[in-house]
């Protein structure tokens, strides 16, 4: 019997992440569907997983709506901008790559590479800013944005993961193994992940200035 209870509170906590992974990836897909919403979507799903990953247990659809309304307008804006950056960047690599195809000099292969090194550098800290909103949820845009700029820097290594961590689900598809884990988990896992991987930034923004937990996520 001494054996058993702890092998059902195993059991029962393993379950209720694996309910958790399956409906969080469900939530974000379904907001995430109008495209400019996915940083919205990517956020809440993050902010979510951190507080379970910290012991916090707010039950999922509850503690997913409370992350997607919070500071939702700044979220979203933060989407939006990001989506036209991005667009814009492969609208012109594009451009590049069919000008270096027709025999372009020099000039034009510095610009492909450095609106490829832009594009990669707004992703990186787009994906960044997520943990620099919990902390500091209600900082100026400026000092926002230096933020993630200043994390995605100082802990480069985690910053070289989150791209390829986020083209996981792609590849997953592709393989018919996966494929299906990937229509459950594909979006959960790499959120999950990208909560581990990123405790590091979150505890030095923490010790930046101390933490008002009235303004968390």
């Amino acid at each position: 019997m001494s054996v058993e209870k702890p092998l059902y509170a195993k059991l029962n906590t393993a379950a209720d992440w694996v309910i958790r992974v399956v409906l969080i990836n469900i939530l974000v897909i379904i907001v995430a569907l109008p495209v400019v919403t996915w940083y919205l979507a990517l956020s809440a799903g993050y902010q979510l997983f951190a507080d379970y990953v910290n012991k916090d247990e707010p039950g999922v659809f509850k503690g997913f709506w409370h992350h997607l309304t919070h500071h939702a307008v700044r979220k979203l804006l933060l989407g939006v901008l990001s989506t036209v950056i991005l667009l814009l960047c492969l609208y012109n690599i594009l451009y590049y790559n069919r000008l270096l195809e027709e025999g372009a000099g020099s000039f034009y292969l510095m610009g492909y590479y450095l609106t490829m090194a832009l594009m990669l550098l707004v992703a990186v800290v787009a994906l960044h800013s997520m943990a620099v909103l919990r902390v500091y949820p209600d900082v100026k845009w400026s000092l926002f944005i230096k933020l993630s700029l200043v994390v995605a820097g100082k802990h480069m290594p985690v910053s070289l993961l989150l791209i390829p961590l986020y083209a996981l689900p792609y590849v997953m598809m592709l393989l018919p193994v996966t494929a299906v884990i990937a229509v459950f988990a594909g979006i959960s896992v790499p959120l999950l992940l990208h909560v581990l991987i990123t405790r590091k930034s979150v505890l030095y923004l923490e010790n930046l200035g101390g933490r008002d937990d009235q303004t968390r996520d």
